[in-house]
């Protein structure tokens, strides 16, 4: 019988990536080396791995280089770098003392290609002290986040502004090459199909952001990947990998309603930093007058940030916690894959995840036998009770962890009855659906005469009615300016709420991309701008979903379950290069450097890729490092950058169709970093 295939995880495939191309191929059978990142980097490298990781592979110390570093002239050194002339002077800085120093040879791995007009080689290449200490020059492509098992994002959450509408072409240049990094790490050489919305639809473009990004990707995996072969089987029974790019018009409703599954209700009513979105010490926060937000003091928020402070900040939940002394202290936990609980709650309903998360600590401080010796059992014989005592440290550890999410959880809830979700929830769910709870068409003048009752409420905060506003003015049509006036005076906003909803429409997310999400024209009239096919799909779902504030699910998820059933129009979302005309599948299995020296590369073949081994010939590494298994795979770009719920929707569509689906996005997003992005003055 064959052993159990391991579960599908972007996070291994890069950890085992930086492990085995990188660090065990420099360090081999010699001492020990330093590693010498730069901030981003290090974010790269620390999203898949972890410092022990690295130091069991015989790294004596992981340094940045912008700060000042002890010399270790006896040792080699293993530069993680990005390719930037910033990074490379620092580089050559080490160097400068040819008596002194800083390492002994040097291994240079750059985490994406070398741009031609960069100065990089040039720079490198006519220094006399670091020239000739360089053994390994690689083109790594490691250029990504690894979120999540299933999540990869570019940690640029801020190009949101820059892309609706487009102001820097070269931005999607950028984009592609990490899209690219992205399939050669996972071993894929797609087919690309992305959303082409109708070119009668007034008002946009020619030529769409998706379709040119789209055929970049093409044009650069043409270039970078290996070709299909007839002989490369799919890992599927024949189902071609596929790689869909869509942008952030798919749904914006998404952005803007509460979410109440654990994972995204945590991350919206929390202090909880969102990974990528800044180092600011604290999330913006509605204040208790009339004009919303705390002003930020800077924008630090939107470049990157100093990776110490970063560490302290992205993902981590604080808490208070009381000792068995009846002291109280704080603690910080980090929220990510390592932590079970977590993982197996994350995407379940608040609720139920408070009634769980309850049940098992009732449970597990019962039975546990260092639970019982607590209790003071007097028929726990002297084998039992040293076994227990044995366990001590992981009891606390899991109880720990248990604390964690029994605080969290009663937060959530404490934030959503003092945010009156409850009574604003309902309104959320009939705006994004166009359909009530009862699986009814929802009445415009009713829903009308329900946000007036909301704006005008004392008791409901800024931030939930900017949220309703922008709600309504998105997915609402037949919307006059004096009405939008008028709604927002009713709210009370401020002059930064107001520009965050008119930035928000200056964008153009909310526009209808095909004709059958055009509602039919009534002048001076609201009219709801859900296509028939959505208003179909959520009628059955309010009748048969178990929490009635979750009748919504993002339109991501419709559109990644069609893709992989082979069911969307492919008018809509056309291929380049259709597999179907092909007549071939796809299972490519490869490294994703390429270079000279002893890593990763053929001697002298530094302008080549070197694939190094396929899927039908013999890995000379220990087992596929891209994590290949009998499933298919869809990978799904997100052009924008995403939302907990849609995270939430790829888990579940994989887990339901038995294919692993990869969300790879711009950056993550919540409603607070939102609010930052739309606030400012300055967006045009």
């Amino acid at each position: 019988m064959a052993p159990p295939q391991a579960a599908f995880s972007v996070k291994e495939i890069c950890r085992r990536r930086v492990l085995d191309e990188m660090v065990r191929r420099v360090h081999g059978s010699e001492g020990y080396i330093a590693m010498i990142v730069d901030d981003r980097t290090l974010r790269v490298l620390s999203s898949s791995c972890r410092v022990y990781d690295i130091l069991e592979e015989g790294v004596t110390v992981v340094e940045k280089i912008e700060k000042r570093r002890q010399p270790l002239p006896q040792l080699d050194a293993l530069y993680f770098l990005s390719p930037e002339l910033p990074v490379i002077e620092l580089l050559v800085k080490d160097f400068e003392k040819e008596k002194r120093p800083q390492y002994k040879n040097v291994h240079l791995f750059f985490s994406s290609a070398i741009g031609r007009d960069s100065g990089v080689m040039e720079k490198i290449a006519s220094d006399p002290r670091l020239f000739p200490r360089v053994k390994t020059f690689v083109e790594f492509n490691l250029n990504f986040i690894a979120h999540e098992q299933r999540v990869v994002h570019f940690d640029s959450p801020y190009l949101l502004r820059e892309l609706f509408p487009l102001k820097r072409p070269e931005l999607l240049h950028d984009i592609a090459d990490k899209i690219v990094s992205v399939c050669a790490t996972l071993g894929e050489t797609p087919y690309v199909r992305y959303m082409k919305p109708n070119a009668s639809i007034q008002g946009l473009p020619p030529v769409t952001v998706c379709e040119q990004l789209a055929n970049l990707v093409q044009a650069k995996i043409e270039r970078n990947l290996p070709k299909r072969t007839a002989k490369q089987a799919s890992s599927s029974g024949g189902q071609p990998t596929t790689l869909l790019v869509l942008d952030r018009s798919v749904d914006t409703a998404a952005l803007l309603l509460h979410e109440y599954t654990y994972q995204a209700m945590a991350y919206d009513v929390l202090d909880i930093q969102l990974s990528g979105t800044g180092a600011q010490t604290s999330a913006p926060r509605p204040s208790t007058q009339s004009g919303g937000y705390e002003k930020l003091k800077s924008m630090r928020s939107m470049q990157p940030a100093d990776e110490e402070t970063q560490a302290k900040q992205d993902d981590t939940f604080a808490y208070e916690f009381t000792d068995n002394l009846g002291q109280t202290g704080k603690k910080t936990a980090v929220l990510s894959d390592a932590d079970e609980l977590w993982v197996r709650f994350r995407h379940q309903h608040i609720s139920v995840v408070n009634d769980t998360v309850t049940e098992e600590v009732r449970k597990f401080a019962k039975e546990h036998d260092v639970a019982r010796i607590h209790r003071g059992d007097r028929h726990m014989n002297t084998e039992a009770t040293a076994a227990a005592i044995r366990q001590l440290p992981q009891y606390q550890e899991m109880l720990s962890k248990y604390w964690v999410h029994c605080t969290m959880s009663e937060q959530c809830f404490a934030e959503l009855e003092r945010r009156s979700l409850m009574k604003i929830g309902s309104i959320e769910q009939d705006l994004a659906t166009g359909i009530d709870k009862d699986g009814n068409n929802v009445s415009p003048p009713k829903l009308l005469s329900t946000m007036g009752t909301l704006l005008s409420d004392p008791a409901i905060g800024v931030e939930e009615k900017l949220r309703l506003l922008m709600l309504y003015f998105t997915q609402m049509d037949g919307i006059k300016e004096d009405d939008r006036k008028k709604m927002m005076d009713a709210a009370r906003l401020g002059e930064e709420e107001q520009t965050c909803i008119l930035n928000l429409l200056k964008c153009g997310l909310h526009l209808p991309r095909f004709a059958s999400s055009i509602p039919p024209k009534a002048p001076n009239k609201h009219h709801h701008r859900t296509d028939k096919e959505r208003l179909k799909y959520f009628k059955t779902r309010a009748r048969t979903v178990n929490f009635e504030l979750s009748r919504f699910e993002p339109g991501l998820k419709d559109i990644v379950q069609r893709a992989a059933q082979d069911q969307l129009d492919r008018s809509q979302y056309p291929y380049i290069h259709d597999p179907t005309q092909a007549g071939t599948s796809v299972k490519v299995a490869a490294t994703a450097s390429r270079g000279v020296g002893g890593v990763a590369g053929r001697p002298g073949g530094a302008s080549q890729w070197d694939w190094g081994w396929t899927q039908e010939g013999e890995d000379p590494r220990q087992g596929d490092i891209s994590g290949r298994s009998s499933r298919s795979r869809l990978l799904v770009f997100l052009l924008g950058g995403a939302t907990h719920s849609e995270i939430r929707s790829v888990y579940e569509i994989s887990d339901e169709l038995q294919i692993d689906v990869v969300l790879v996005t711009t950056g993550l997003l919540s409603f607070k970093y939102l609010y930052q992005l739309m606030s400012e003055h300055r967006f045009e």
